[in-house]
């Protein structure tokens, strides 16, 4: 995309600018912007000169601008599907323009060092801090795995844009539920903050996704 440069004449907003041109090439109701790629917004531009190369995610209902870049790039995109098992988490790397599998990685879920079942990690989730303890495990568990794939394929945390995730262990819902006597089934959606992606040490993955549960045993 090349943006026209602001003048006298034409003083909109850098986000109203790239929105006007995004009108032109892109079918939507609605774009969102993620706090980070709005902070980002001005120098990028300006550092390709008025170009700038624009990832989006079609969502439900609107389109989010995941990914800025200055300039043409021809860079990559790629995705993060995760799956928070009991005993171990899975990573697979995916190329956003193909959508072919690239690498996956697997590894301990840190979870267990808080109990070897879900139930024991549930009961430690409503003990004081426990919900925390939980997240901070199972973060750090996906944040190794993650670092070892981007080294292993040679790409830089910046080219992944999109990360995927199963709900229930990793924001800690069902836990919260239970300690108000409400069923996990009786939640239509689940709306996270854009922040949320921030827990991940990849700085870009901001627009993460969370997978419907399957209605199982305890342990899914």
């Amino acid at each position: 995309m090349e943006l026209p440069p602001p003048s006298i004449t034409a003083h909109a907003t850098d986000l109203s600018r790239l929105e006007i041109d995004l009108r032109k090439r892109v079918q939507a109701g609605h774009f969102h912007i993620g706090l980070n790629n709005l902070r980002r917004l001005a120098e990028v531009v300006r550092a390709g000169d008025w170009k700038v190369t624009t990832t989006l995610a079609h969502m439900d209902g609107f389109t989010e601008i995941v990914n800025l870049e200055p300039g043409r790039s021809p860079g990559r995109a790629y995705g993060l599907a995760i799956d928070i098992g009991t005993t171990t988490v899975v990573v697979y790397l995916v190329d956003l323009a193909t959508g072919a599998r690239v690498d996956q990685r697997g590894g301990y879920n840190k979870q267990a060092r808080y109990g070897d079942d879900v139930i024991s990690r549930m009961i430690h989730a409503t003990e004081n801090g426990g919900l925390n303890e939980l997240l901070a495990a199972v973060i750090a568990t996906i944040n190794e795995l993650v670092e070892k794939l981007v080294q292993r394929n040679g790409i830089a945390k910046s080219d992944v844009c999109v990360a995927v995730s199963k709900p229930a262990v990793f924001p800690g819902i069902q836990s919260l539920l239970k300690t108000v006597q409400m069923d996990v089934n009786d939640i239509d959606r689940v709306l996270i903050a854009g922040g949320f992606g921030n827990y991940l040490n990849i700085r870009d993955a901001i627009q993460i996704g969370l997978l419907p549960d399957l209605p199982a045993p305890a342990g899914n």
